[in-house]
């Protein structure tokens, strides 16, 4: 009797030492909040990073993933400590062979110059960019093919476009243009995607598009010392309705402005007035639409920017870098030629703003000079005595850089009212704070052999809609199987996804049952945090299982990865 009462006093005893045990690690995990149960589940992670430095500098460093095929070039990123504005980095690196960028395409990277995306792109690409559609976020880029000797400086093409799925359409311009012959060279043989010139793809509040493109036109030069039967490149704009595809507007330098107004010899590395190599007299390189009834055009050659009627196709005024103007004179310190990118700012009844590149520098010009971004104020109405005042020369003295060709000049970006310097020939982007102090660099070529013809700075954000995450692993330094398991490291990317926040780690032991059922998500491992384009983890596959992620925005599982399987 005793005995048995011994017995029954000790089964009860470890009934409620049992129920103890359950009561505190009941309250040990009800005192866990959501974040410390979550670092419980947190499989360590960081950003992959392998850069690639070829022999005898054959191309610029470039990185390199596990888990995408992309290559872009590395790009190195310094800054002054101050906040730099928001939004993505819009690059179109190019120039390929010795010393160039390993491969060409649309890249977007952050201001850590980390990659988020890369376009796919079949032709040569220019002027990546985000604008906005019918009220929507679009990426826009041109890809074609770019002339070369003895006619450089334009191109043939189509513009992409792309949502915030990436769902892509494209336009070209339905008009007789000529030229395009030129494109179609024994070491790059056929015809172009179309006729859309590389400089200028600007949408209106109209939903429309503004594009140039060069029209090879037979013209009599004898007056500016050319041949009579000569050729010249007019440097045409066109107004296009992106939904029907039709042209609502067009406008030729050739018909409003004289030929002796150049400031480009007829024979020089630009042409030489011939079929085979037409004068670029004009060069127009940026169109911007002011309200409903003006375009403001920037004309490299002719050193000037023009304010145009939309109904007579005439100049209203023109603002020379060397003589000013209807605006009035140059104002000191204010002088500019062969400038890209003008544009116009907050115009109101009483003034407005211009800010343009001045490259001030071209490969034949004796009196090139290094280039910066230029920001002027122009009071209205229009004084022709009165110079517009200089706001801004945004450079770095003792660390100029002269750019003969291409370049751009982003300004009032948030939201710290940077203004970004693109520098074109120059792979180099530089963002400056109002005051003109540089904030913030990125290099991302070797000097004269890589280029990008502009550099933007906008917020992005989007979600791939026809691709999935994806997802590669390598066995932990070269670790056999063993009995239990066996570690290996995970790498995972999504190209373009920029608001993913996490990943979501699934251990599978039959991946062929989860693909039709889709009701076994599998042994959960934990999550990794999102860390760069391409994240990296360790983990831990026993048997037969294989791996799967899932990625996580605003805390939902949003889209799988791939399986991946124990080699």
């Amino acid at each position: 009797m005793q005995h048995h009462s011994r017995r029954l006093w000790t089964g009860l005893v470890t009934s409620l030492v049992a129920i103890c045990c359950l009561i505190i690690v009941f309250f040990t995990f009800s005192l866990f909040d959501d974040k410390h149960l979550d670092q419980l589940l947190t499989l360590p992670s960081e950003r992959y990073v392998e850069i690639v430095v070829p022999e005898n500098d054959e191309t610029y460093p470039y990185r390199v993933f596990k888990s995408s095929s992309i290559r872009p070039p590395n790009v190195t990123v310094t800054g002054n400590g101050e906040q730099v504005a928001d939004g993505l980095l819009f690059l179109t690196p190019k120039g390929r062979g010795k010393k160039g960028v390993n491969q060409t395409a649309p890249f977007a990277f952050d201001s850590d110059g980390e990659l988020v995306f890369a376009a796919n792109a079949s032709y040569g690409v220019n002027d990546f960019n985000a604008q906005t559609y019918h009220g929507r976020p679009y990426l826009t880029f041109w890809q074609g093919k770019s002339t070369g000797n003895p006619t450089p400086g334009h191109g043939f093409g189509e513009l992409v476009f792309l949502s915030s799925t990436y769902e892509e359409f494209s336009i070209d311009l339905n008009a007789d243009i000529n030229g395009t012959w030129a494109v179609d060279t024994p070491k790059k043989p056929g015809l172009p995607p179309g006729v859309i010139d590389f400089h200028e793809h600007s949408m209106t509040d109209q939903n429309r598009v503004l594009v140039t493109a060069f029209n090879n036109t037979p013209v009599n030069l004898t007056s500016v010392g050319g041949p009579e039967d000569g050729w010249v490149s007019d440097s045409m704009f066109f107004e296009i309705d992106v939904r029907t595809g039709n042209i609502t507007y067009q406008w030729s330098p050739l018909e409003h402005i004289p030929l002796n107004t150049s400031n480009m010899p007829v024979e020089s590395y630009m042409g030489s007035g011939t079929r085979e190599a037409p004068w670029d007299f004009f060069h127009t390189n940026s169109v911007q639409a002011l309200g409903t009834e003006y375009f403001l055009i920037s004309s490299r050659h002719m050193w000037s920017v023009y304010l145009i009627s939309r109904h007579t196709g005439e100049v209203v005024s023109e603002f020379n870098g060397e003589k000013g103007g209807e605006f009035g004179p140059v104002p000191e310190g204010g002088n500019f030629r062969w400038q890209h990118h003008a544009r116009a700012h907050d115009v109101t009844s009483t003034g407005f703003y211009l800010s343009l590149f001045d490259n001030h520098a071209m490969k034949e010009d004796p009196d090139s000079k290094p280039s910066r971004g230029l920001m002027f104020y122009f009071a209205l109405p229009m004084q022709s005595k009165k110079a517009p005042k200089l706001i801004g020369q945004y450079t770095v003295e003792g660390d100029e850089f002269m750019a003969p060709s291409q370049g751009s000049f982003h300004t009032n970006l948030p939201p710290t009212d940077a203004q970004l310097v693109g520098y074109g020939q120059i792979p180099v982007a530089r963002e400056f704070g109002r005051d003109g102090t540089l904030r913030w660099e990125a290099r991302y070529g070797y000097h004269d052999y890589v280029s990008s013809y502009r550099a933007f700075k906008h917020p992005w954000h989007a979600t791939p809609g026809s691709w999935d995450p994806s997802l590669v692993i390598e066995p932990v330094n070269g670790e056999e199987w063993r009995d239990g398991g066996q570690n290996f490291n995970a790498y995972v990317s999504w190209n373009g996804a920029t608001d993913v926040q996490s990943w979501d780690v699934f251990a599978v032991e039959n991946p062929d049952l989860q693909r039709r059922h889709g009701d076994d998500e599998g042994r959960y491992l934990g999550h990794a945090k999102r860390a760069g384009f391409e994240t990296t983890f360790e983990v831990q596959l026993s048997g037969e299982e294989c791996l799967r992620v899932e990625a996580v925005q605003d805390d939902k599982r949003i889209r799988a990865s791939n399986f991946v399987c124990r080699p």
